[in-house]
């Protein structure tokens, strides 16, 4: 077994019918998705902005909007002793994780997956939908690697 994440994401992607958006997306998101260790978890300290709980695609945002040079990832993670993968948004700085939300309210993880989306689609994206940051993944897609 190569991840739980891995694992589930395959499950779900083969409920869908080959050539379906669905089935297509969940094909794209295990291609150029990658794990990133939990051991690379670096604490980042204090934000310059409160860190909402239940919040981790709007922190994760603000922290790449404030700090450029920390990169945004959306996909998924596994809270520790909860088998199930669940949607979440994160940071990397120099291959180094920077989860805010997790951080801050005292969440171990077991496993992070995810896509790194570039700063610049993230703030344009931002700017037109900010109230939709959990489908930036989904247009980056669209946009980008022509789905």
């Amino acid at each position: 077994m190569e991840s739980l994440i891995k694992d589930y994401l395959n499950m779900v992607s083969g409920l869908f019918t080959n050539g379906t958006p669905h089935k297509v997306f969940y094909s794209k998101l295990l291609k150029y998705g990658e794990m990133f260790p939990v051991e690379n978890v670096k604490k980042y300290g204090r934000a310059d902005f409160p860190v909402k709980q239940r919040m981790c695609f709007r922190n994760a945002i603000l922290l790449s909007l404030h700090e450029p040079q920390i990169d945004y990832v959306q996909g998924f993670y596994m809270p520790s002793g909860i088998p199930l993968s669940l949607e979440h948004a994160f940071n990397l700085r120099g291959g180094k994780i920077i989860d805010t939300t997790a951080e801050m309210f005292n969440i171990p993880v077991d496993e992070y997956f995810g896509v790194v989306i570039p700063n610049n689609f993230v703030m344009e994206y931002f700017r037109k939908f900010s109230d939709r940051p959990v489908d930036m993944i989904l247009n980056y897609y669209l946009e980008t690697l022509e789905l």
